[in-house]
């Protein structure tokens, strides 16, 4: 494994020590430094102290009321300092040692915030230089610092690489051994043993190394892609810009939500949320707080947020609301949609828009099966070219219905004012539907054009209504079961991609619907219809085979999440696939298609697939599905130096936080190799 010890800020220090032959002078040491043998089994602390001074000749000082009603004390040590004994019994107990005067030492209450608080000092340098001895197979070491700092202790091969990591910490009355308890002067024994317990043979070709001050740096990044877009369902929205990818969290594995922002040939250029670190400054309304030892501002996830009326604690994230189902943009604003319409910008920061403040775009109501009005959220919004207007719609929320996640809808269209924050009802009726001109059946999505008109894709009903800024409708579009409507903000021509909305009685008759393309000119200028088939084979297969394996959860299910792309020189489709869930094996190979996205070229007479991101992520990574609950299984091989990561996979035939595969992978590297286990354990290490 290469050592990090080649790549050391100028500021520290380190020294490459070859075998010699040289005494280290004797240092003097106080009674707290001779070795002791004890062994405590539930005795008061007070009687674990007086046993401890007896056997190095001093005296532990303390109030009574310091160490009454303290947990017994357990403890067995043999040659261990009597000042690394007494700290590891006081310690834990929320005392320390104080400064030794004579034969008495005293016990002090410690600062609860001292293990957070860095307690190294920042002075590396030799007072006396390391030196070897050597008698027979062991070789001492001997070195003194001039402060309190972090000290490696490394033996290393002929081609410089570490065979035997043989210490590391910050000295002082925790230094861990085999370092000298509470002392700069230090003297360490090699037992002419690599890492794995073999005796080098040849000791003279190896050398010590003796490093002061070590700080870690970022080398690479190891089992990443860009293409890897796997964790929670994927939202795409088109920009001038690029092309904004959502990528949320779901079924507990949590890479974390993400937005982040692709060029129009998908290649990705930066990521917006989680907010950069030289923009995070620049988010208004993000709560901060000053946290323990030293008080230092950073932003918290540990605010509480309202949401319909009752708090949920949102430790997981910086946004006020976590749960993201649509995305907004009119020029460089973004908006995120779920609870709220929360404003970010597209250079990571909230563009002056205070997030903490970000309007609700919940309606609530009381259907046929509930006690109490219930939340639903909106699943598409689109913004008025002057950005004044943000219209909201494919209002849903999921339930269990026998195996089934099956979805409420409500049919209308609101309109929420972003000056002032208030969402009024525009087009239909929340909860009722119908077919004549002022009513929606499944109205699945929303869109803007530059002339302001608002176009609705009425699922149900099958056509896309058009209406003016008022609600009155201009025109309707014949167009069998719309689910996105997408128009080129060039030409306002109007696009349109066909979906199936699932509810709870449609599910099974999935397998029988078509997924389109179309394309109908503009709202001025009609055209003859121009159609390109979308269905995907993949897809089709996935979906017939959540039917055959018992739980299905179809609350999420768009068929295929398109997103039209205009602003190349050819229009381009991006395309993710559904939110279906199976039991079985099956479960896992969809979970990591459905989140994946390709990107389409649109011809005259076909869609070509130009990039799919799924099968690039395979090939760079071997493995691109995600991990169950966002905790893989690491360990480091210590002969070869690749790490071993555990894959948790969720399905029938594995508990929830086992695996029964590994990914290897070389850090020098970055290579990837999938091994199989013949079992399915839920840790590993050497």
């Amino acid at each position: 494994m290469t050592t990090m010890t080649k790549r050391i800020p100028a500021m520290f220090l380190t020294a490459l020590v070859t075998m010699t032959f040289t005494a280290f002078p004797a240092r003097a040491e106080t009674p707290l430094h001779r070795p002791v043998e004890v062994q405590f089994d539930g005795i008061s602390i007070e009687s674990a102290l007086a046993t401890l001074g007896e056997q190095v000749g001093v005296r532990f000082e303390y109030d009574a009321g310091l160490v009454r009603g303290l947990h017994p004390v357990t403890y067995e040590a043999e040659g261990q300092e009597a000042g690394r004994v007494a700290t590891r019994i006081l310690y834990p107990r929320g005392l320390e040692l104080g400064e030794m005067r004579g034969d008495r030492v005293p016990v002090l209450k410690r600062d609860p915030y001292d293990k957070l608080r860095p307690t190294r000092e920042e002075v590396y340098e030799f007072v006396r230089k390391p030196t070897l001895t050597r008698e027979g197979d062991d070789v001492t070491i001997t070195f003194e610092t001039a402060g309190w700092c972090d000290v490696t202790v490394a033996i290393e091969d002929e081609r410089g690489t570490i065979i035997r990591h043989l210490a590391s910490g910050v000295l002082g009355p925790n230094a861990p051994e085999p370092f000298v308890w509470n002392s700069k002067a230090q003297t360490l024994v090699w037992d002419g043993k690599d890492e794995i317990g073999r005796y080098v043979d040849d000791k003279d070709s190896v050398t010590v190394r003796v490093s002061l001050g070590l700080k870690p740096q970022l080398e690479r990044t190891l089992f990443w892609s860009d293409k890897r877009m796997v964790d929670g369902p994927l939202l795409v929205r088109a920009t001038e810009a690029g092309v904004l990818v959502w990528f949320g969290e779901s079924r507990g594995h949590s890479l974390g939500a993400q937005l982040r922002l692709f060029d129009h040939d998908g290649n990705y250029q930066r990521t917006l949320y989680p907010f950069p670190a030289n923009k995070v400054e620049a988010v208004e309304g993000l709560p901060w707080q000053e946290f323990p030892p030293d008080d230092e501002r950073l932003p918290s996830k540990l605010e509480h947020h309202p949401f319909v009326g009752q708090k949920y604690q949102t430790q997981h994230s910086l946004l006020p609301d976590h749960t993201v189902n649509a995305l907004a943009v009119r020029g460089e604003r973004v908006w995120l949609i779920g609870a709220q319409a929360t404003p970010l910008a597209l250079d990571g920061s909230s563009g002056g828009a205070n997030i903490a403040e970000a309007p609700s775009v919940i309606e609530e109501f009381k259907g046929r099966r509930d006690r109490e009005p219930q939340p639903f959220h909106p699943h598409s919004a689109a913004v008025s070219p002057d950005g004044s207007r943000m219209y909201l719609t494919a209002y849903s929320r999921g339930y269990w219905r026998g195996p089934i996640r099956a979805r409420d809808w409500l049919h209308g269209v609101n309109v929420l004012n972003l000056e002032t924050g208030k969402m009024t009802l525009f087009a239909g009726a929340i909860g009722e539907y119908g077919d004549g001109d002022d009513r929606f059946h499944f109205p699945m999505d929303v869109a803007t054009d530059s002339k302001g008109r608002v176009y609705v894709a009425d699922n149900k009903n099958h056509r896309v209504q058009v209406l003016d800024a008022s609600g009155t409708l201009l025109k309707s579009f014949s167009v069998k079961n719309p689910g996105r409507v997408h128009l080129n903000p060039k030409t306002d021509e109007i696009w349109v991609t066909t979906s199936m909305v699932v509810t709870g009685g449609d599910i099974m008759r999935h397998n029988r619907f078509d997924l389109s393309l179309h394309a109908l000119g503009t709202a001025d200028e009609p055209a003859e219809p121009k159609t390109w088939p979308l269905s995907d084979g993949r897809m089709r297969r996935a979906l017939r085979g959540s039917e055959l394996r018992g739980t299905v959860r179809a609350d999420s299910i768009w068929d295929l999440l398109v997103e039209m792309d205009f602003h190349g020189e050819r229009p381009t489709l991006w395309t993710a696939g559904p939110e279906v869930e199976t039991s079985g094996r099956g479960r896992e190979n969809l979970a990591h298609w459905r989140a994946n996205a390709r990107l389409w070229d649109v011809q005259d007479d076909a869609l070509t697939v130009r990039r799919d991101f799924a099968e690039e992520a395979e090939r760079a990574l071997v493995y691109a599905r995600a991990w169950q609950w966002g905790r893989p299984r690491l360990a480091v091989h210590p002969v070869d130096g690749r790490l071993w990561q555990g894959m948790l996979v969720w399905d029938t035939q594995t508990h929830p936080t086992s695996f029964t595969e590994v990914a290897i992978v070389d850090p020098e590297t970055g290579r990837i190799q999938l091994e199989n286990l013949p079992t399915d354990p839920i840790d590993l290490g050497f």
